[in-house]
Parts: structure tokens; sequence; C-alpha cells
């Protein structure tokens, strides 16, 4: 009796942890739990096989055998682009749809391709054959006066594509035979137009948009077939990388990208150039990248801390002077940048970098009451270790404030390193031949430079404030500039309200399925705004500084009340601006403006903490590796 009792109890102990494991499985599964509201996803068609809830095509598997060499076969959902052939409702040449550059403007016509103005224009895709389509990309082309480098042109409204309930975009999959077998409808604007989780097999796609007098217009068209026995990689789907093996059997194989170019599947975004990186949720194990080689990184950020903190500090590379004012700086996230020109100097020189002048940000009385007075140190870890304090004390007790003109026309007033950016450019050889470029490269420099302190780290008390406003993941995070930027510069007279960026962030939550989004920015105008879309999203933001600091026709760095050390107003612009960054850095995907370098820094330590490059949209611009702005 006593072993038929034992016997059910280690049944029902059985059934028990499968149950469990069950569970836990699913949980690991459904990354994203979060419902995106039915008014924005307007999917005509039956639901398809593939859960709208589980993000699309994540890699299943372990991180040991992504990292080995004899990894066993297991089920990746694997795509490419086989869009073969582009016709028009209008006739004409398709050739730049097809070319794998995403970047470009209404106006460009080697880049772009618009319908004439007609009832009910359309594109028509043939994939050469019958593929099981999974993703649908149409990207839209830019306004040219969304540019800076095209000053104030601007498309009229009748030469652009325009998305509304009362004319929606229909994408549809067909047959052999033309005929319709599934079909979806969008019926407000994105800068994406993307239709995931298709999971049916055809031969053409055709988007349309339905009215009188209207355009479809695009920058490219992307058919996303299914490759799940790894049979369709070659130089046509991986057109800027290469097909590699990933076991000794080759049962297996990715596209792995360039050095100059980033991309999961299809290595068509170059960082430089594109202002768009919309790649499908994570395809590695873990959420990292397949394109990311983390022992490189490593090597990097390992060989930085051992130059940085050297047994003699005899031959080091010491330095006075930033940009901006007097030599003290110019905006936060750009003299960060120009100080980690310095450290990817002293990679390629082999001498430590050794800051001994003053920074605008540290000129608060904060420091001053810590005899810390203009010293970055103030806020961050320092950048030269403790055998070079000897040598940074005597920087800075000969450093003197560089005079020059008040307005200098490049805002730089000290040498060589100021107005050149050549040195942004370096890239270590093997860094390279792993096929990682720039971008990985700088966000490696600056995940080591942008480190804060303990006792900032303290203040800032950024797992309390996230608790408070409720930041979690998954997240899109915003940023959004206005103060002084609204007023100087060539930014001047160009900044928007929150309704500008909604189109992004809707192209962002309706892939990557959340309604969560950070809004990081230094106008409350912008914070109120959100209650316009509190039905769509669920902003967050942290309601612990005041913005109106920033609301100043000044530029920050020539505002001597902030940095003379009688008051802290500049301390309380440091805090804000460190919380701003760093929550942006923590955003799984993001809306940026990359002409800002606050954006590009947040790009950057985003890349370093995930082991990817998250996904992206720019408002203003390609990213740039340096800390000017770049236009081109």
């Amino acid at each position: 009796m006593r072993k038929v009792r034992f016997s059910v109890v280690a049944g029902s102990v059985l059934v028990l942890m499968a149950l469990i494991t069950f569970n836990m499985s699913t949980v690991k599964e459904s990354r994203f739990t979060e419902t995106v509201p039915a008014d924005r996803l307007e999917v005509k068609e039956p639901a398809s096989p593939v859960s709208s809830g589980t993000p699309p095509l994540v890699a299943t598997g372990t991180e040991e055998a992504l990292d080995s060499g004899d990894r066993p076969t297991t089920h990746v959902r694997n795509v490419v682009n086989k869009a073969s052939k582009v016709v028009s409702s209008s006739g004409g040449s398709t050739s730049p749809l097809l070319d794998s550059k995403t970047h470009g403007y209404y106006k460009d016509k080697s880049a772009s391709v618009c319908t004439d103005s007609q009832k009910d224009p359309w594109f028509e895709v043939d994939l050469g054959g019958p593929f099981t389509v999974r993703n649908i990309e149409l990207w839209a082309p830019k306004k040219s006066c969304e540019s800076i480098k095209f000053k104030g042109r601007c498309e009229r409204l009748q030469d652009v594509m325009i998305v509304t309930k009362k004319s929606p975009m229909k994408m549809e999959v067909l047959d052999a035979a033309k005929e319709v077998l599934k079909s979806k409808v969008i019926s407000s604007m994105r800068t994406i137009y993307a239709w995931d989780s298709v999971e049916q097999e055809a031969r053409y796609v055709r988007i349309s948009i339905n009215g009188e007098k209207l355009r479809v217009c695009a920058t490219e068209v992307k058919v996303l077939v299914a490759d799940d026995d790894f049979k369709l990689c070659d130089s046509k789907t991986c057109k800027f990388g290469s097909c590699k093996c990933m076991d000794k059997e080759c049962a297996q194989k990715k596209c792995l990208c360039n050095s100059d170019m980033i991309g999961e599947h299809d290595c068509t975004t170059n960082p430089l150039q594109d202002w768009r990186y919309f790649p499908l949720e994570k395809t590695a194990a873990g959420g990292k990248s397949w394109n990311w080689d983390a022992g490189k990184v490593a090597e990097v950020t390992s060989g930085l801390q051992k130059l940085q903190n050297p047994k003699s500090c005899a031959k080091s590379n010491g330095v006075h002077g930033l940009i901006g004012a007097q030599g003290r700086g110019a905006g936060l996230a750009s003299t960060l940048h120009f100080v980690s020109g310095h450290l990817s100097e002293a990679l390629r020189t082999k001498k430590p970098f050794v800051f001994g002048g003053r920074m605008n940000y540290a000129g608060t009385k904060f420091c001053k009451e810590k005899d810390m007075y203009g010293d970055p140190d103030c806020y961050f870890k320092p950048v030269a270790g403790s055998s070079c304090l000897k040598r940074k004390a005597e920087l800075r007790k000969s450093y003197r404030p560089i005079s020059g003109p008040k307005r200098h026309p490049n805002r730089c007033a000290i040498g060589k390193l100021c107005n050149d950016v050549g040195h942004f450019r370096y890239l270590p050889k093997d860094f390279e031949e792993a096929g990682m470029g720039l971008l990985h490269f700088r966000s490696a420099i600056v995940s080591q430079l942008v480190q804060i302190n303990n006792v900032t780290e303290e203040i800032l008390n950024l797992d309390k404030l996230k608790a408070d406003m409720g930041f979690q993941h998954p997240i899109i995070g915003v940023h959004i500039r206005h103060g002084d930027a609204c007023h100087t510069t060539d930014r001047k007279g160009r900044c928007k309200g929150l309704s500008y960026y909604i189109p992004e962030i809707r192209t962002l939550a309706e892939r990557y399925n959340t309604t969560r989004v950070f809004i990081s920015t230094d106008d409350d105008t912008i914070l109120k705004s959100t209650k316009s879309y509190s039905k769509e999203f669920n902003f967050v933001f942290a309601e612990s500084f005041s913005r109106d600091v920033f609301d100043s026709k000044d530029q920050i760095e020539y505002r001597k009340d902030l940095w003379s050390g009688n008051n802290n107003k500049g301390h309380s612009i440091m805090l804000s601006s460190l919380i701003d960054l760093l929550l942006l850095a923590e955003c799984d995907y993001l809306v940026l403006h990359l002409l800002s370098n606050m954006s590009r820094l947040a790009l950057e330590l985003a890349a370093a903490r995930k082991e990817a490059i998250p996904p992206y949209f720019s408002m203003d611009g390609p990213w740039c590796q340096h800390w000017k702005m770049c236009t081109s």
C-alpha cells in the first residue's frame, strides 16, 4: 500500500514539475506581454498562426551554443529579402526600391520612387516564385526640410504620400494567379509601413493606397521570406556582408556584415548615411546580436583600462582645453564626445590621456565645495588612474582660460584636435576584420568614458526614479531637444511638437509590441502634450526636476551665471541631463536627433550595454562618429 501511495505522490510531483517547466518556457518565449491597442493595429486578415504577442523571429538555443564551433542545430526562424522585381501603377523605373539603400528624400529620384498622383496607386513586388512571406516593409522617403543640409526646402503636400483613415494603405499577398490570399490595412502615418508575422505562402505582394489623386512612395521595399533551412543566403540576399556558417556542418548560415554596415538579416544599414535602423527582433540567443563580437569589444575596453592605468604616467598626453567657451566645453554630450576622441588617440598612440583643464559642467557650487571646481571627476569616475594624479595636478595648476573671441565661429579656440576630426575615424584593423565598424568601436570607447562616480550614482538614485515613474521594459526612448537648441546654431526654428514624433513611435510600437514610451526632453510643454496621446501610449518621464533653466536664447556654455561656482543651477542641469541620458541608454528602442550629441551618446551607450545596436530612428540625420554636427 505504501508503494502505491509513493508512486502516486511521485507521479504527481513529476506532473507538477512538468507544468512548472512548461510555464517557465512559456514565460521565456513570450518576452513581450503588453497588448497594443486594437485601434492602431488594423489587420483585416484572420489571426496569424504566429501569435502577435510574440516578437517575430526570435532565435532559440543557448548562449553557449552560439559561442561554440560545434553548436547543436536549433530551430531558428530565419528570413531573407526576396523582393526581386517591382512594378508601379504609373510604369517607369523602380530600381531605387531594390538597391538596398534605405535613405533618401522625396525629391531625390535616384533614391526614391513615387507613383503619379492617381486613383488607387500601387506597387507590386514579384518574389520570383512561391515563398512563405513573413514580413513586408515599405520605407517611406523623408521630406527634404527634415534635413539641415537642405535648409528650408520642403516638398509640397501633393508631392508626398499621405495615409489616413479616409485613404488607407493596403498590403496584400497574392498567389501565382494574383488572387488575394491575405491583407492588412494601415490607416495612419508611419515612417516605415510594416506587416509582421504574415506567415503566408505567396508569389506577389501588392501595396496600394485607396483614394483619389494619391501617391504611393518609397525609398525601399522589402519582402522577407522564410529561410529556416538556410539555403537562401547568398550574395543577392546578403549584399553588404557574407554568408557565414554558424556551425561545423554549415547547417545554419547567417549574413554577417561588413564593418561599415549593420543589420541582423541583410546588412543594409549604414549608420553614417541612414536615418533608420529597423531590424526584426533580436535574433541570437540571450537577446544578443549575430553581428556583435563581444570579444573584440572586450579587447578595446580592457586595453583602454590598462593603458589609462600605467605604472608611470610620464609619457602621457596631457590636455588642457576643450571645445566651446574659453576651452571649457560646449554642450555636455558634445564635450564628452570630444574627450572620447582623445581616448581613441590614446589607443592609437599607446599614450595615456590625462585631462587637466576645466569643464563648464563642473563649474558649480556643489563641485567647488568639494574642492573639485571644474573637474569632471566631480561627477564621473576618473579617466586616468592613480599613477596619473600627479600629472593631472600639474596640468590643472598650469591651466589658464583660453583667450579668443566671445563667439568663435567654429566654437573652437584651441589647436588641431578641436578642428580636426580625423582621429575619430580611427578603427583598429583587427576590430574591422571582425566585421565591427565605427559605431561599435565608438560605443566601446564612450562606455568607458561615461561612468558616473558613486556620489553621483547615490544622488541620482536611478532605480528609485525608474520605479516611481513606471520605467519598465520593453520601452521606447524618445529624445525631443528644445531649449537653447531652438534658438541657436543650424537648429534654429526647427523644433517640433510631440505630434511630429508619433509616426516613428507608432512604427516601433507596432513591431516591438509595446506602448510604453520614455520622454527625454528639456521642455515641460512637451510633457504636457503627452496627454493628447494617452489612449495610445503610456508615457513616462522624470518629474524630479524643473526644465525652466533650459529656457534660454543663449547657448548654455556661454551662460556665466551657471558656471561661476556661486550657485547650483548648473548642478541641476548636470543631474537632469545625466538622468535623461542614462535612461535613454537603457531604452530598448530609440527615436533620436542624431545631429544632437546627446542622442548619439545615448545610442552608443545603449549599444555597449545591450551588446547589439538597438533599433533606432533619427529625426534629423544619420549618426556621426565625432562631436560636430554632421549634415551630409
